[in-house]
């Protein structure tokens, strides 16, 4: 690609942030536990990055170039080791498009999305928010980076199993 294309054509590549590079794609930063949870509350769960990541993965007509579908795993490995659910499924979603199903990377996407299925019907019935809940899940991510762990310390935490029983 010429430099300078992506610019000036910002539909024909994905741009450097998104071809799968980066080894996780984070929307959070571990100091802002606070916001994470603010931003939760209040139904803000996706970033315009992620839009566009998602709307570039799902054309049909890019999914028959090879190259594409290269970039497109790249980035879908990249949200699926992201630090919140939102992203992890965005990455599952990617993922189950651009691999066969008897591959690994499909048979693992696909593992992903049933055990955030299962952790979160339990989750949401955990879910209260008072003073207290809302003090342990502060120190939970405090030192979980990643919301998923925070999810599986609080269902550990409430004597959940947070395995989904084998398929």
């Amino acid at each position: 690609m010429a430099s300078g294309t992506a610019n000036r054509h910002p539909a024909a590549h994905p741009g450097p942030a998104l071809t799968g590079h980066r080894l996780s794609f984070d929307l959070h930063a571990r100091s802002g536990a606070n916001s994470r949870l603010e931003e939760g509350r209040h139904g803000r769960t996706t970033s315009p990055q992620i839009a566009l990541a998602g709307h570039r993965m799902r054309a049909r007509e890019r999914l028959e170039r090879p190259e594409f579908i290269e970039v497109c795993r790249g980035v879908a490995k990249a949200f699926e080791r992201g630090d919140t659910y939102i992203t992890e499924m965005i990455g599952v979603a990617i993922a189950k498009r651009v691999w066969p199903e008897d591959s690994p990377e499909w048979r693992a996407a696909a593992e992903e999305r049933r055990v955030y299925d299962y952790r979160s019907k339990y989750y949401a019935k955990l879910v209260f928010w008072d003073a207290t809940h809302a003090k342990q899940t502060f120190t939970m991510c405090a030192t979980n980076r990643r919301e998923q762990d925070v999810f599986l310390a609080q269902l550990v935490a409430t004597g959940k199993n947070p395995n989904p029983p084998p398929q």
